[in-house]
């Protein structure tokens, strides 16, 4: 039975509405085709069942006998008889979309090398055979490919002319040719392990789905056969490279004029015309020829708006050069050869006070035209130049253009006595002024250099310059709502320009509503991405801390801040306001300026109750009052804010705005139901600690649960759980009839935590100096007994509320007795002095160069170590470690002596990740994060999981810190590929046999990176497999179960998964597990104290309940992490332009 539909638009109703059953749709299918395009169907696998036929009737479909046409095509599917037609426009492919190119496998190399050479090297391939073995051909992969290579690509052609096609997918595992589509592609569902290519117009090709490999392990770098011996000689004399101007860009816009010919009267006309927008943004000059003729310069102010177009006919034009603020050259005009930006500098514009311009002459050669910086001035004061050199013409034009009225006198305001004619050579303005020797045109001289800010831009200021807004409170709360609303709705990061310009409007409107700390925050923000902060930007900042601030800071107000010896976080605050607008006040005030010492001292002991962005802000500006920048003082405050984001990261209360950490859903309806199912979580863990072997946790459980209650705010109930806990281990025995000292030393620390918490204190930091002190001696009277030290350092090396920062090894006592080695590096961390620790690792390091195990050893203990030195010294001992993991790849031992390299290894390698990105090396980052890869791919089994297990979550971390996301969608694919290794997951269980386990908790990993992004769906398989696993382990059987130890790591694993998933599915299978999770022994040392395997487990419930993702949303966690990598780039990178303007 033959199906004759009217028309292909018919036949794709047909199929897409289901009157052609799935099951017959998906079969093969013979079609014809007749001279006009109708398609005539007939399928293979039989006849059709009845009510389709009935249905295909009403739709006009005739049934035949015969095609419309001899020419019979045989189909895979009925969605194949449409065509893959030509799309109007190409699909944007951003650098972040992945494309496949499918070639003969000899034009490989040149396809890969071209984009080698044009800058990509992420390329994977697979190669496949047909069945005669004949005709080879290469699928490469491809993450955002140079747009030269689509073109070619779209050509079918590559430099040896052999067809290449690009595809893009456009569902899973379905590939449509670049510049096509196809009506069904994104509903076509291959058979498992199939991908299908589809090509114009219905060549439709599948391939075995399988894993893609590194374009580096199929690359070969040729040298020469034999090798070239030269004799080095020198050059004589130094070659002479004339430097010329050539033709460039004809469509260059000018930033600078010069005016020759008619100058003054070309500004005059210019001036005339010009709105007070234009005149704001232009800057002029002028200078006297030798032959006295005048030349006039006009400049653009700095500003982010494009550059205006100015009504010159007689003007040079002139462009900046590589974005050097101080040379020009002529526009559509370019140097040649081309150098450096630094050697065009140092060659033409070496000083940062002259402005220079390349005048042309002819053949190409130039004059280079200098005029001092300070010598440019806003171009408003041209009204009063023209004003004083016109004088006589324009006094006429005046008296001519007045109009005869009747004499009106105002009783209430005497007029200003008429100021007396200006001495002769000088000008008549307001205030006394020096004399110009230079201009020969009698001009206002300008400020003194260092004194003048750059102004920005009208545009730029007129946000900030507009008034608080008056309006009653519910009609200014209704527009900030609206307001907020807008900003969300807003696609793209945080500082995209959209974005950027409603920070003022919203600080105006938290203004209003008198709300200061949120308008500091949207201020800052607003203030964040400029390169200054705008004079009335400042001012609109200070008037909403302080509406009876001075427009210039006086000695009073200084004192009455300066005398406060305990400020309100509002009054530190409005301080900050006062530092910046006084830094921007031109020149900058002398109250301010002889106050600035305690100011300083004021601002630092103090900027713990700022947000960082106030805190750099106000420093910002502080570091470089005066004629020199204090860098070190600049450095000192960075060092502090990384240490702030070190141990805290950012504190959404004073660094993000409410209604950004409130993003997602209501705050208040989100953490009271956080703060109800902690309490309900608690009674299940309970009920899982009933056997009699672990009652000892109880009170520990409590704890615990009482640290997680404190921080979600619920006071009462943390207080009470922490006052039956002290009850519980204070009255237990110990020595002399007094509590256990273990019991006693922990409760201490454990209440020490509480207490921070609910005070609102930041999570960081060591445990008291005076409990420290009492560790040094609890082992002073214990004769034969066990050491209540490794007691206490056991729960402190293992728990995170006690110990946030510390990583603690319970057996470092020991170590002081064995070799020489192991005591000097467990005496590192007992060195608190900077300069001694500096000191010792230094000594360390080079007493060991030529032994790699050592030298490993050194740096595992040294590198976490190095912060306390500092930024500089920390970032010197990371860059050496890929050299150290090299070598010790290459030692030789036993087993036993190997495996104990390999984990320092993974130690030092999840350390220096860490400490590489949080001082912004993203470099280092790569390096490392390409080590980890290598590390990884060089291990097999059991030891390439415990890899993944130790560093994945940091390497996540890391990258996610700096920005990375093209990385971490790298990182992601490329670890699920190695895991999975592109089988089912019990197809993978099956393989994995006894190391299951360790696979789980690498997926888990994986798992906790898309959660983190809002990939739920690609990380839901991942959880449900880790669920089942965990729950039916007690019905394995004794020999078949995971071990105690495996079942705990991977419980852990799966409890911080799900704490960076949605808040209601998280909590739901938690309590799920502990309502179905088996029992587990107490066995290790530490057991007549707590049990270390139940209270790991436990921990981790709380630090999931606790997490920003719980107490604030998913969307707004990243809005969190999002600021975090704007801020640390923001700082890095101020730090980084200061230190080239001093040559550091």
């Amino acid at each position: 039975m033959i199906f004759q539909f009217p028309d292909l638009e018919t036949f794709r109703l047909a199929v897409t509405s289901a009157q052609v059953p799935p099951e017959v749709s998906a079969a093969p299918a013979e079609v014809a085709f007749g001279v006009d395009g109708r398609p005539s169907v007939r399928a293979v696998s039989g006849i059709p069942p009845k009510p389709m036929q009935n249905a295909l009737k009403k739709l006009g479909v005739r049934q035949g006998k015969e095609h419309y046409s001899e020419a019979v095509l045989t189909v895979e599917c009925w969605p194949q008889v449409l065509p893959v037609s030509k799309v109007g426009v190409p699909p944007e492919v951003t650098s972040n979309t992945p494309v496949l190119f499918e070639m003969p496998v000899e034009d490989m190399p040149a396809v890969v090398t071209e984009m080698l050479r044009l800058g990509n090297d992420r390329q994977s391939f697979r190669t496949l055979a047909p069945a005669n073995g004949k005709g080879e051909r290469v699928l490469l992969k491809v993450i955002g490919p140079p747009y030269y290579t689509l073109l070619r690509a779209i050509d079918k052609t590559t430099q040896a002319g052999a067809a290449v096609a690009a595809y893009v997918e456009k569902a899973p595992r379905v590939w449509v040719e670049l510049g096509y589509d196809h009506p069904l592609a994104a509903k076509v569902q291959p058979a498992p392990r199939q991908v299908y290519l589809l090509r114009p117009e219905r060549e439709w090709t599948a391939v075995e789905d399988g894993p893609f490999q590194d374009v580096y392990e199929a690359l070969e770098f040729k040298l020469p056969a034999a090798s070239v011996e030269w004799q080095e000689s020198h050059l004589k004399g130094k070659l002479a490279v004339p430097l010329r101007l050539v033709a460039g860009n004809a469509a260059d816009v000018p930033e600078l004029w010069v005016l020759t010919e008619d100058a003054v009267d070309q500004l005059d006309a210019l001036v005339r015309d010009a709105d007070e927008r234009l005149m704001a943004r232009l800057s002029f000059a002028v200078a006297r020829e030798p032959n006295g003729k005048a030349t006039i310069v006009l400049r653009t102010r700095p500003s982010k708006l494009s550059p205006p177009v100015l009504p010159l006919a007689k003007a040079h034009g002139f462009k900046p050069y590589w974005k050097l603020p101080n040379l020009f050259l002529p526009v559509g005009k370019r140097l040649m050869p081309t150098l450096r930006r630094d050697a065009v500098r140092r060659l033409l514009a070496d000083d940062p006070a002259q402005v220079v311009w390349l005048m042309p002459d002819a053949d190409g050669k130039f004059t280079p035209e200098v005029l001092p910086d300070e010598a440019f001035r806003p171009l408003e004061d041209w009204v009063d130049y023209v004003i004083d050199h016109e004088h006589e013409p324009l006094q006429s034009w005046v008296q001519a253009t007045r109009f005869d009225f009747e004499s009106f006198v105002c009783r209430d305001d005497e007029p200003a006595k008429p100021k007396g004619p200006p001495d002769k050579g000088r000008k008549a303005r307001k205030g006394d002024r020096d004399d110009e020797p230079d201009a020969g045109l009698d001009l206002p001289p300008a400020a003194p250099r260092g004194s003048k800010k750059k102004a920005p831009a009208a545009g730029e200021e007129a946000d900030f310059a507009a008034p608080v807004e008056v309006a009653p409170p519910n009609e200014l709360k209704v527009k900030l709502r609206a307001l907020e609303e807008q900003f969300r709705a807003i696609d793209g990061p945080l500082d995209s320009p959209d974005r950027v310009a409603l920070w003022p409007q919203l600080a105006r409107l938290n203004a209003a509503l008198r709300d200061t700390a949120e308008a500091a925050i949207c201020w800052t923000n607003a203030f964040w991405e400029l390169p200054e902060i705008p004079a009335d930007g400042s001012w609109a900042w200070l008037r909403s801390e302080d509406p009876d601030a001075r427009r210039v800071p006086t000695a009073e107000e200084w004192d009455a801040a300066l005398a406060n010896r305990l400020p309100s976080p509002n009054e530190v605050r409005a301080f900050a306001a006062r530092v910046v607008h006084a830094c921007r006040q031109e020149p900058v005030p002398e109250s301010f300026l002889n106050r600035l010492p305690k100011v300083r001292e004021h601002l630092e002991r103090h900027e713990g109750m700022l947000g960082v962005r106030a805190v750099w802000l106000a420093w910002w500006h502080v570091a470089r009052v005066g004629s020199q920048a204090d860098v070190l003082a600049l450095a000192r405050v960075r060092d502090r804010l990384l240490q702030r984001l070190l141990a805290e990261g950012l504190n959404k209360e004073r660094d993000l705005p409410y209604f950004l950490r409130t993003a997602g859903e209501q705050n208040s309806e989100r953490m009271r139901l956080v703060r109800e199912r902690a309490l309900r979580v608690h009674r299940f863990v309970e009920k899982w600690h009933a056997g009699e072997d672990v009652k000892v946790n109880k009170p520990y459980v409590d704890l615990m649960f009482a640290f997680g209650l404190a921080k979600l705010g619920e006071a009462t109930e943390a207080r009470d759980l922490m006052r039956n806990a002290g009850e519980e281990l204070l009255k237990r025995p110990g020595p002399k009839d007094r509590p256990d000292p273990a019991h006693e030393f922990l409760f201490k620390a454990f209440q020490f935590r509480i207490e921070n918490a609910l005070q609102g204190k930041p999570h960081a930091g060591p445990l008291p100096p005076d409990l420290m002190a009492r560790l040094e001696t609890i082992d002073a009277d214990r004769n034969n007994q066990a050491s209540k030290r490794y007691v206490v350092d056991r729960m402190r090396q293992q728990s995170w509320i006690l110990e946030p920062q510390e990583k603690l090894d319970p057996y470092a006592p020991w170590k002081k007795h064995g070799n020489d080695l192991q005591k000097v590096l467990a005496d590192l961390a007992n060195i608190k002095d900077p300069p001694r620790l500096e000191a010792e690792i230094k000594k360390l390091v080079k007493a060991h160069q030529s032994s790699p195990d050592s030298r490993l050893h050194v740096f595992a203990e040294a590198v976490p170590l190095a912060p306390r030195v500092g930024e500089e010294f920390a970032v010197a001992l990371v860059q050496q470690v890929p050299a150290v993991l090299d070598a010790a790849n290459r030692v030789t031992g036993t087993p036993d002596y190997v495996g104990t390299l390999r984990e320092k290894q993974t130690q030092l390698l999840e350390r220096s990740l860490f400490l590489a990105a949080h001082y912004d090396r993203t470099e280092l980052v790569q390096t490392l994060f390409g080590r980890f890869l290598d590390f990884v791919r060089a291990r097999g089994g059991t030891e390439m999981y415990d890899a993944i297990n130790k560093i994945a979550r940091e390497c996540l971390r890391s990258l996610r810190k700096l920005g990375l996301k093209t990385e971490i969608e790298r990182f992601l694919t490329r670890m699920t590929d190695l895991v999975v290794q592109g089988k089912s997951l019990p197809a993978l269980q099956a393989t994995a046999g006894a190391a299951w386990p360790d696979v789980l908790r690498s997926l888990l990993h994986l798992a906790e990176g898309y959660l983190f992004f809002g990939s739920f769906a690609q990380a839901r398989p991942f959880l449900d497999a880790a669920q089942t696993t965990i729950l039916e382990n007690g019905k394995a059987g004794k020999d078949k179960g995971l071990k105690p130890q495996q079942l705990s790591d991977l419980v852990r694993t799966y409890i911080t998964a799900l704490g960076q998933g949605p808040v209601d599915e998280a909590l739901n299978r938690i309590e799920h597990l502990f309502q179905k999770l088996e029992k587990m022994p107490n066995t290790y040392t530490t057991a007549t104290h707590f049990s270390r395997l139940h209270l790991n487990i436990v921990e981790e419930v709380v630090r999931s309940l606790v997490s920003d993702n719980m107490a604030l949303g998913d969307q707004a966690k990243r809005w969190l992490d999002d600021d975090e990598y704007l801020v640390r780039r923001r700082i890095h990178g101020d730090m980084r332009k200061l230190l080239a303007s001093h040559g550091l």
